[in-house]
């Protein structure tokens, strides 16, 4: 099998609020039903933030909004320390303000 090499890494500073979409990067946890895997945190760490909480913002519409998978999300949020956020779809935005839950 052949070697895997390191991702290549890109200097990506920024002036403003950066949004990276991602999917997937769960594991895991002991107590909970899991936790951000390293794909989150690495997302996270391009974005550039370097003071104060990160904020993530779940859009689940593959789950359909499921009430329960939010809320397990938000744990796994939690003991990132993230501020993590949900945009709902379905039947309707659960935000009135995209842009200021997302931001």
């Amino acid at each position: 099998m052949a070697a895997i090499s390191p991702p290549i890494v890109l200097d990506m500073a920024t002036d403003a609020p950066t949004i990276i979409a991602t999917s997937g990067g769960y594991r895991e946890h002991d107590r909970l039903r899991f936790q951000f895997a390293g794909l989150l945190h690495y997302a996270v760490d391009l974005s550039g933030v370097s003071a104060g909480v990160p904020k993530v913002c779940n859009v689940g519409p593959a789950s359909g909004d499921d009430p329960r998978f939010q809320m397990d999300m938000s744990e796994a949020g939690r003991i990132a320390g993230f501020n993590l956020t949900h945009l709902s779809l379905f039947p309707m935005p659960n935000l009135n303000d995209i842009d200021a839950g997302r931001l």
